[in-house]
């Protein structure tokens, strides 16, 4: 593979993220967009080829309603020239460096989006993940309640975490050659992280409210430290709201403990951002 001497390649780290959140509207049904953004956030990590990957997507049903993808729900774009996914060979010839591109239902109310690396790594040349973020796909659903919360986010458990590669095929093969990644595999990358919050308005001051959540999980009591007055609820899996209300500058204690065991989502809306935390409640 073609890496940089600083890429920190044993060390790969990887963010994704969401921004450009926005409900928009064809005259008949509304949809709840949002760009999917990757970067390495490992000061040593550096830049690095992205190879294939997959991730896994949580959201509310009493917005989107069951089965996104089996219902025809969902859109996912990656326009050339602005999205990694869509990104092409650079010989001039418009050939995707990606393919296979793969959604699934994975329960309910979650679901999955995967690609493959079609050509070789030494098609491109310049590295395309790096520390700044990057557009990797835009997602797109379709509403069945305009006003329920979409409660889109990242599934970060282990079974779905490390599903991303760097590129394969030899560093040797043509400007026009397809991957071999039996022969010269890329490197799976270690320590996803995901931030599930979005911008309100703008980016800016995206980052002026700190929050810390603890524990999780939880036997009912649940702590919140946070540095500005925020609202705040709190709903089931199917996006029934379980309890709400206000925040305020310091330490905050939600009781759970009337509650079944279960997992629960946390929404902090405040006048930057919103952010949705999973919370599992034993």
């Amino acid at each position: 593979l073609v890496l940089l001497a600083t890429s920190g390649y044993a060390q790969e780290d990887i963010r994704f993220s969401f921004e450009n959140p926005q409900i928009t509207s064809d005259g008949v049904d509304d949809y709840y967009e949002v760009d999917v953004m990757i970067q390495t956030h490992n000061t040593t990590t550096g830049t690095f080829k992205l190879g294939s990957g997959q991730l896994y997507f949580n959201y509310n049903t009493a917005a989107f309603g069951p089965n996104v993808v089996s219902n025809n729900g969902l859109e996912v774009s990656y326009p050339e020239g602005e999205y990694i996914a869509g990104q092409y060979v650079d010989g001039g010839v418009p050939l995707p460096i990606y393919s296979n591109f793969i959604k699934n239902d994975n329960t309910g109310a979650r679901f999955s989006w995967a690609f493959s690396q079609t050509y070789s790594e030494s098609t491109f040349a310049q590295d395309n993940v790096s520390p700044v973020p990057a557009k990797l796909c835009h997602l797109k659903l379709r509403f069945i309640d305009v006003n329920a919360q979409p409660m889109l986010m990242y599934e970060d458990g282990s079974t779905f975490d490390d599903q991303f590669f760097t590129a394969c095929g030899s560093e040797n093969s043509g400007a026009f050659d397809t991957a071999d990644c039996t022969n010269y595999p890329g490197m799976q990358m270690p320590n996803d992280t995901f931030d599930n919050s979005l911008p309100v308005l703008s980016v800016d001051g995206l980052d002026s409210v700190k929050i810390n959540i603890y524990p999780i999980p939880t036997k009912g009591l649940l702590y919140v430290d946070i540095n500005n007055n925020s609202d705040y609820a709190v709903t089931d899996l199917n996006g029934k709201l379980i309890t709400k209300g206000v925040f305020l500058n310091g330490t905050n204690q939600i009781d759970l403990s009337r509650y079944e065991a279960g997992v629960y989502f946390l929404r902090i809306v405040n006048a930057d951002r919103i952010q949705t935390k999973k919370i599992i409640l034993q």
